[in-house]
């Protein structure tokens, strides 16, 4: 190789450096505002950090998602927000704010701008940690394909994407879907201490009866005997009574 070849590779990985410090710089920059947006809903200050292993965004995002005090007098029902492979990201959407889900995401095209912005969370931070995941987890793509595939309308929710969401805002999500003759749950992640020592859990009910499509729903409860009918789509990590009672409304679900 002559000083005119390792001149120019030396040019055309310069360029491809410059390529990728913007590239991050726009992602970051993207991620920001969808998260900032996010947190405006919920009346919060519009300031997260991408950074999900950090104590502040892990205080943070644990503050902002309330849970009751006692579950034990709750209504506990189970709440449909959309039927497609979407359906895990309008249901987180709807999880986050669902006054302002509501209010707000009557309309498909409303509702797909939630799943977006859901999306864009999952692509992004999958983006800017691209050595976190394992090639197997992202359906066997590299993290730009999987990032540029799950950002599509029509892609379909996985594991790997409630992983993400999970590590990022320090929740649990308690998964229950039917398997042969009986329910069955799942924990992502497994434990605690996986989730940056969550305090907060989601319940979700999987019905994958059509093989089309990865339907999600999400169990709520509301404090009926409050004049104000409080919601709640969060609960505590330690909730007992809330994990029955999500448990049994699983099983009557199903069965």
């Amino acid at each position: 190789m002559d000083s005119t070849e390792i001149t120019e590779k030396l040019q055309k990985l310069e360029l491809e450096v410059k390529t990728w410090k913007s590239r991050y710089q726009q992602m970051e920059k993207v991620f920001q505002q969808v998260c900032s947006e996010l947190d405006k809903n919920r009346g919060g200050t519009g300031n997260i950090s991408p950074k999900a292993n950090s104590a502040n965004t892990n205080t943070t995002s644990q503050a902002r998602f309330k849970n009751p005090k006692d579950s034990s007098s709750l209504s506990f029902e189970i709440k449909k927000v959309r039927e497609d492979n979407a359906s895990l990201f309008d249901v987180f959407a709807y999880a986050i704010d669902p006054e302002n889900y509501e209010k707000n995401c009557q309309g498909n095209h409303e509702r797909i701008l939630a799943a977006r912005a859901i999306k864009k969370i999952i692509s992004h931070y999958l983006l800017l940690k691209p050595n976190r995941y394992q090639k197997s987890e992202l359906l066997e793509k590299s993290v730009e394909d999987y990032s540029e595939y799950i950002e599509k309308d029509d892609s379909m929710a996985g594991d790997i994407d409630i992983k993400i969401l999970a590590e990022y805002y320090g929740i649990q999500f308690v998964i229950f879907s039917f398997q042969g003759t009986s329910v069955q749950y799942k924990y992502i992640p497994l434990t605690k201490d996986s989730a940056n020592s969550c305090e907060n859990r989601i319940f979700l009910i999987y019905d994958d009866n059509n093989v089309q499509t990865r339907n999600y729903d999400i169990i709520i409860a509301r404090d009926e005997k409050n004049k104000e009918n409080e919601l709640f789509t969060f609960f505590g990590y330690d909730d007992h009574d809330a994990f029955d009672k999500a448990h049994t409304l699983a099983k009557a679900f199903f069965i």
